[in-house]
């Protein structure tokens, strides 16, 4: 039985294997042929599909756009995407540059665990000269002492953490996390155990009974609960952290633990916290605002009276909309952050001046969508910056963390979003962010962007190994504000939102008036 190759590809007698598109028929007399023909530089069929994939997508996007314009301007575009699918390198060197790389990366790994080896042999060489030494003191004494039976906890603990942040591993902020769950855990085995706890005393029971544990305590355990007793706590019946929470704390210490397992120098026989965690089916998912729950949020007495205590309370809404930005992103923005990139007024979200992100990609520019230059954004920053402000919400306290302020006004009990009605446990701040995406993608919600356009945007991973096999479109403003635009309010939403000028700011807006009695 012969086999088929997938669509798009062809292979020649060498085995070559070639990506193969037909043109539409309108614009065939602009490229004067019937087919765009490319070799792909591979007879691997995995490769060549995953090639043919990113050629695919990108060209039938410049298909599109060529048969938006007039004919003129289609003929030169036309040669011009003839000329870049002919001259610029193919996706296959870029994959291999990235096989080095990983190939590098594994090699670094090799070394370090080569020089953890030499470490450990240096160590366990060092013990047992002290243990004979030991040994022959206790025979001549008659004292019958035995040596500790492995590492004291937190010596692992620290030489995983200075690892982790040698090999700039972590942000300032996950190390804070992982510092708060490893000291959570070391207080678990204290108390367990009565004394500093080691290596070896750590078993599967002991795993258990921390993840029996985590499902009494409640969340910011040491915000509020510091220093007291785990189980007196745990008896406080209080609300618990969410199952992904307690998830993320065993596999975290999974981790460390499969980190020990390859550490000669804290060996442990085997992983008692290995695929230890509890079911999150039954919790519930965060999802996107619906339309009547915009119109409700725009509708509270500040945007109805346009007067607002603090500026962030006026934006802060609006620009999540329409950014899809999380709520920390924003509240740590600086003046310096708006900028303009090729004539397109940008924010560039990025880590300077500590400021703290998700992950790395959450690096990224965001045109800034029409509907926020209309309610004057741009004109707000120029007045900050004539004030002397470096902070586009200088009012905000970033001291416990970039969001706890906002986070606050906004999610807390008998807040902004309860006091507007919207009390849904599966919407919070992070709906606005839920909503943009929702929206510019579905052609029901308003727009009809691609998710891979989209991707970049918000600080996603794209799937892809890369989106610009032909045009370097990270810095390309232009087009990303084509893609930001798609997203749209309901008019019934947008209407409420009253531009800069017709706003003030530092008085406390009317309260709600409860509705009338039945």
């Amino acid at each position: 039985m012969a086999y088929r190759l997938p669509a798009h590809l062809r292979r020649n007698r060498y085995g070559t294997l070639y990506f193969r598109l037909s043109i539409p028929a309108d614009l065939q007399a602009d490229f004067h042929q019937n087919e765009l023909y490319r070799s792909l530089g591979t007879a691997s069929v995995r490769e060549a599909t995953l090639i043919a994939h990113h050629l695919y997508v990108t060209i039938s996007r410049i298909f599109v756009e060529l048969q938006q314009m007039d004919a003129e301007d289609r003929k030169k575009a036309a040669d011009a995407a003839l000329k870049a699918l002919k001259t610029s390198p193919g996706l296959r060197d870029r994959m291999r540059v990235e096989r080095l790389q990983r190939a590098l990366r594994e090699q670094e790994a090799e070394l370090d665990r080569r020089e953890w080896e030499i470490v450990g042999i240096e160590e366990r060489h060092s013990i047992e000269v002290k243990a004979l030494n030991g040994a022959i003191g206790r025979l001549a004494s008659g004292s019958t002492t035995t040596v500790p039976p492995s590492r004291p906890l937190t010596d692992a603990i620290a030489a995983y953490i200075e690892e982790k942040t040698t090999r700039a591993r972590w942000t300032n902020k996950t190390l804070e996390k992982r510092q708060h769950w490893f000291r959570l855990f070391q207080q678990f085995m204290g108390e367990r155990l009565g004394h500093e706890p080691r290596l070896k005393e750590i078993d599967r029971a002991a795993c258990v009974s921390f993840l029996s544990l985590l499902q009494k305590l409640p969340p910011n355990m040491t915000k509020n609960h510091a220093g007291r007793p785990l189980d007196e706590v745990a008896a406080l019946g209080l609300p618990p952290m969410a199952a992904a929470s307690i998830n993320g704390i065993l596999g975290f210490l999974s981790g460390f633990f499969d980190w020990c397992k390859e550490n000669p120098a804290f060996k442990i026989d085997h992983n008692p916290a290995y695929k230890l965690s509890i079911d999150e089916s039954g919790t519930k998912q965060l999802r996107a605002f619906r339309d009547e729950e915009l119109v409700a949020l725009l509708s509270s007495p500040a945007f109805r009276s346009k007067t607002f205590l603090h500026p962030y309370h006026y934006w802060i809404i609006p620009m999540a909309l329409h950014t899809g930005a999380r709520l920390g992103e924003l509240c740590q923005l600086g003046l310096s952050d708006i900028i303009e990139v090729n004539g397109v007024p940008c924010i560039d979200i990025n880590d300077e001046e500590e400021k703290a992100l998700k992950n790395r990609n959450a690096k990224r520019l965001v045109p800034i969508h029409s509907c926020l230059i209309e309610m004057g954004l741009l004109r707000y920053v120029a007045a900050l910056r004539q004030r002397g402000e470096t902070r586009l919400f200088p009012e905000i306290n970033l001291s416990i963390s970039a969001s706890h302020d906002a986070s606050n006004w906004f999610n807390d009990k008998r807040r902004y979003s309860d006091s507007c009605g919207v009390t849904d446990p599966e919407t919070n701040f992070h709906s606005f962010r839920r909503t943009f995406i929702t929206r510019t993608i579905k052609k029901d919600g308003g727009g009809s962007a691609h998710p891979h356009d989209v991707a970049p945007i918000v600080g996603h991973e794209h799937g892809l190994i890369t989106m610009d096999v032909y045009f370097d479109d990270k810095d390309d403003a232009a087009e990303r504000r084509e893609t930001v635009e798609k997203f749209r309010l309901p008019p019934a939403a947008l209407s409420i939102i009253p531009p800069i000028e017709d706003v003030s700011f530092g008085t406390r807006p009317p309260r709600q008036r409860r509705a009338a009695r039945s």
